[in-house]
């Protein structure tokens, strides 16, 4: 599916639905790929942020796939997976299983995202710390400009 424009890609995840890997597949954690995720159009937090951090890299979107703990709507610290990049030179959190507003501003989500593990677009692995600051100054110290 070609998708040209972050705004075009936010649109699409919206009319996806998310489900459980439990509910999905009755196994406990499912990794889909990208194009059974585009087919069904469903799929839990690490099938929307794959299929959309491959998508920003074929736009040509620096960004990051993550993985981590997110702290919900319901206080509860769970893992996750979400996509970073920047827009504008400011760094943003790409909620993609959200239904209203996906492009968060890391630094009013930063209390609620903490990132363990990315990928990046050179498929390069990087190890955050805890702390979500550290998590966008990581690219910098490396030299990359997401």
């Amino acid at each position: 599916m070609p998708i040209h424009s972050l705004d075009q890609l936010c649109q699409w995840l919206q009319g996806c639905r998310y489900i459980a890997d439990i509910d999905h597949f009755g196994e406990r954690d499912v990794w889909t790929h990208p194009l059974d995720f585009e087919r069904g159009k469903a799929g839990d937090c690490e099938d929307h942020a794959l299929w959309a951090w491959r998508k920003l890299l074929e736009m040509d979107i620096p960004a990051y796939f993550v993985v981590g703990l997110h702290r919900n709507e319901r206080d509860e610290t769970v893992a996750h997976a979400w996509v970073y990049l920047t827009r504008d030179e400011r760094p943003l959190v790409l909620e993609t299983t959200a239904k209203r507003q996906l492009l968060l501003p890391l630094d009013q989500v930063v209390k609620r995202y903490f990132p363990k593990y990315g990928v990046t677009a050179d498929l390069e692995t990087v190890r955050f710390t805890i702390e979500m600051h550290r998590f966008r100054e990581a690219g910098r110290a490396e030299g990359r400009t997401t």
